[in-house]
């Protein structure tokens, strides 16, 4: 198999004939983290999930917009960073709330006990989503290899 070797005047690389990786072309900003850009994803992707639904809400079951709301939480919270993935799971349990059930477009939340429902409800979701995960994905799912859970992270994928 050959590879492409991307050679740049002025590299370090060059006399080495080492593949370059994106960190020598990409610059970026020191504000923009992994980790921000993770709570950022965690708070709009959501909304503009549950957004993009709205005029299909009438057309689809109720579940199927939670079970893809799911997918964006899961999404978010395989960056490994727990409190995007916390975010996430609350951002959309909100905004499902708001756009996808009846009466539309108000918040039915009123109790703390139906935040902390749908909080749970959400988390055990990932946790589910990431045992299934693991049953298609490793040899043996009771010692993963790749995806890891870090206890006050969240999960990590590792190859």
């Amino acid at each position: 198999m050959n590879r492409a070797w991307i050679c740049l005047a002025g590299t370090a690389r060059l006399s080495q004939r080492q593949p370059l990786c994106y960190h020598d072309c990409v610059q970026v900003p020191p504000w923009l983290s992994r980790d921000r850009l993770a709570v950022v994803a965690a708070l709009v992707a959501p909304l503009a999930l549950t957004v993009i639904l709205v005029p299909f809400r009438t057309s689809f079951p109720n579940t199927d917009a939670a079970l893809a709301l799911v997918l964006v939480v899961v999404a978010v919270a395989m960056n490994g960073y727990r409190l995007a993935g916390y975010l996430a799971a609350l951002s959309a349990a909100v905004w499902f709330d708001f756009f996808l059930t009846r009466p539309y477009e108000t918040f039915n939340i009123t109790r703390r006990a139906d935040i902390e429902t749908g909080y749970e409800r959400y988390t055990n979701y990932l946790r589910v989503h990431m045992s299934g995960l693991r049953h298609k994905l490793e040899p043996d799912p009771s010692r993963p290899r790749h995806l890891l859970t870090e206890p006050g992270m969240g999960y990590r994928y590792q190859l």
